[in-house]
């Protein structure tokens, strides 16, 4: 079990943002546990990610990565991720709308951790994250 003394950074790579905004909610329940830094392409996200990662505090504890981004394959983001030896730890959830085979199989594939399917409805959404958040960041032992 982690130490809940510790605030966790999540970072979302989405660029919807009625979703963002659901994610976001959810999280600000527990402000002194959570913090999110949004991201809105797969571009800015490896940018930052590549560049502060190895920084004290800004290592990231979960991503959260929408399948759709407008500006880059999120495959793409999350193959390079995976292959990079300072990110690859990090526990990387793929979010999307698709229930499509090839989706979820490319996915895992790619080495993400998991694949959620992520309803529009808000109040569905929010009980995902919630979901996401209890698992990833209260159950499960993460690599520091």
């Amino acid at each position: 079990m982690q130490d809940d003394s510790l605030e966790r950074l999540i970072v979302l790579i989405d660029h919807h943002a009625d979703q963002v905004e659901t994610v976001r909610q959810v999280l600000t329940d527990k402000p002194d546990q959570y913090r999110l830094q949004v991201m809105e392409s797969g571009a800015s996200a490896l940018d930052w990610l590549q560049s502060t990662a190895a920084a004290p505090g800004q290592r990231p504890d979960l991503i959260l990565l929408d399948l759709n981004l407008p500006d880059q394959a999120s495959l793409d983001v999350l193959t390079t991720l995976k292959g990079d030896p300072n990110l690859r730890r990090i526990p990387v959830i793929v979010l999307s709308d698709s229930e499509q085979t090839d989706d979820v199989f490319q996915s895992y594939f790619n080495q993400g951790n998991c694949y959620v399917v992520k309803n529009a409805n808000p109040s569905q959404l929010a009980t995902t994250i919630q979901n996401i958040e209890s698992f990833w960041l209260e159950i499960v032992t993460l690599p520091s």
